[in-house]
């Protein structure tokens, strides 16, 4: 009996450890299966991690758009298993999608190109839905609640959509934006089949995020490229010359036109050389440069004193001149990283605009040469018939004595015309008396409207002050002033004259010496003078009308 006690007692105790061993065991098959789990998760990350790095290798050697869309459509098959992937490229211009990349039709491939009624490649629709638009700004991988219908935003007949579907057993839509900084580059839909579910979501979301860095990154690259290419072009091509320097103001580069301009082979000749150094420009100009300003301005060179001082070697003699364009060359600085420099050589420019200022005196002197013409022959003939009239008068003395004196006045005016022309020549000067102006100017003007459909008001101060003048020099400028005034209005108007005493500061002298002056002011209500005569407007008998002479 007692053995029998103790052989239970000791089956009993086995069957303890036989238990503690199974949990032991249990225990030990559980770490095992989530040591492999562990490890499977792991392989998994790391498969991910050398996926999306043999990605961003492989993106270096893409070329081009289509390149980049094809390569971003295979990998996302790679890891979509089944699924149906397609790619849009978003046109900012007319907010549209164009399909880029199609992947997972296989045989159906022309069954849809049937259905849809035209090449897979040439599809696009409008994405004129806000809602739409703001998702796929997100940047997420979300799950669609439409179906082909809505993702085409209506622009597929609901029928072919529902054919589409059915034809390829579309299940679950999933859509992601290619987004970055807020700017849509496209987006990618992801069709799993019939109620598969989508896997690798996350490794899906990342890869189409390297994507599109990928591809804004790209897009610069090519924008900067083709910006150089243009600049090069050109640099190289403009009739301008071009030069380029450095922040300290040194030039490294300059177009072929700058060496022909500069007389140099090649820019070796004047590398170095300083923009801030004569003749290019004044070194007071570093701090607007500095500033961000834009500086124009018209130089000379002295290409014998280049030679002299030796700033460089070249075949240029004499002096040429230019007109200057100096840009600050400032992205994200407060100080310039260099300058461009534009120079154009306007010294036949200036040479013409000599020979045309020429032709302008020229024709001035001989407008001024026949109007002497005209008034001294009009004095002359005065003098002329006065004179032979008394020669008939033999017996009438008095009436010679008149005829004479007629004679005489014209003389006086020949006198004074000669007077004025010495003057304009600047070989003599105005007699000049001191004498009050107002009933010159009151006079004269009353005179030469005598028997005109024009008036005149007066507005004379009161105290107004006497004047050093040379009376008919004065006479006939305010006869000519109240003339013109009258022949701008042919029906007749009204012309104000005011005369006021005014006093010039130093401060507002400009041209006109400081001290007391009475000051002219004449208005009328004509037509006024056109541009093209406004310069001319001083010129000795220059005039516009038919019958005058300009005196």
């Amino acid at each position: 009996m007692r053995d029998e006690l103790k052989s239970k007692k000791q089956l009993i105790q086995e069957l303890k450890q036989s238990r503690e061993k199974c949990s032991e065991l249990e225990s030990n098959v559980t770490k095992i299966r989530d040591q492999e789990k562990a490890e499977k998760e792991a392989e998994r990350y790391i498969e991910e991690l050398t996926f999306l790095s043999d990605a961003a290798f492989e993106f270096a050697t893409l070329s081009g758009d289509e390149d980049f869309y094809q390569f971003t459509g295979r990998k996302l098959k790679k890891i979509t298993g089944n699924s149906i992937v397609m790619i849009n490229a978003f046109d900012e211009t007319d907010s549209s999608l164009h399909l880029k990349y199609i992947g997972g039709l296989g045989k159906y491939t022309n069954d849809v190109i049937r259905l849809l009624g035209r090449r897979l490649h040439d599809y696009s629709v409008t994405l004129n839905n806000e809602v739409a638009r703001n998702d796929l700004l997100k940047g997420k991988l979300v799950l669609v609640k439409g179906r082909l219908y809505e993702l085409s935003f209506g622009e597929i007949p609901r029928t072919v959509c529902n054919s589409i579907e059915k034809l390829l057993r579309m299940g679950t839509f999933y859509a992601m934006g290619m987004t970055r900084n807020n700017v849509l580059y496209g987006n990618v839909i992801i069709v799993t089949r019939d109620k598969e579910q989508l896997v690798n979501q996350n490794i899906i979301e990342a890869f189409i995020n390297q994507v599109t860095v990928a591809y804004e990154r790209k897009r610069a690259e090519d924008a900067l490229k083709l910006n150089e290419e243009k600049f090069r072009t050109i640099f190289e091509q403009s009739p301008i010359a071009i030069q380029l320097y450095d922040a300290t103001g040194l030039l490294i580069d300059a177009n072929p036109e700058c060496l022909v301009l500069f007389g140099v082979q090649h820019v070796s000749k004047i590398k170095d050389y300083d923009l801030f150094e004569y003749p290019n420009i004044i070194n007071a100009n570093r701090e607007r440069l500095n500033a961000g300003e834009t500086i124009k301005y018209e130089t000379e060179f002295d290409f014998e004193s280049i030679k002299k001082n030796r700033l460089y070697k070249t075949t240029k003699s004499g002096k040429s001149n230019f007109y200057v364009i100096i840009n600050p060359l400032m992205i994200n600085s407060d100080h310039p990283y260099g300058y461009l420099v534009l120079i154009q050589d306007i010294t036949r420019r200036k040479e013409y605009e000599a020979e045309m200022l020429k032709a302008e005196k020229l024709g001035s002197i001989g407008v001024l040469a026949g109007g002497i013409a005209h008034d001294f022959n009009n004095l002359l003939t005065g003098i002329i018939g006065n004179v032979s009239l008394a020669k008939l008068y033999e017996n009438s003395w008095d009436d010679v004595i008149e005829l004479l004196n007629e004679a005489e006045n014209a003389s006086f005016k020949a006198r004074n015309l000669t007077q004025q022309l010495l003057t304009f020549s600047k070989g003599g000067a105005p007699v000049k008396k001191l004498m009050s102006i107002q009933d010159l100017v009151k006079d004269t003007a009353i005179f030469v409207l005598r028997g005109s459909k024009s008036r005149c008001e007066f507005f004379i101060d009161e105290n107004l002050w006497s004047v050093e003048m040379d009376e008919g020099q004065i006479s006939q400028v305010i006869q000519n002033i109240v003339l013109n005034a009258e022949q701008a209005m042919p029906d007749g108007g009204k012309i104000m004259i005011r005369c006021e005493n005014v006093e010039i500061q130093e401060e507002d002298s400009g041209s006109i010496k400081t001290g007391k002056y009475v000051k002219i002011f004449v208005r009328d209500s004509g037509i006024g003078i056109s541009k093209k005569n406004l310069k001319r407007i001083f010129d000795p008998y220059f005039t516009t009308k038919k019958n005058g002479n300009g005196l």
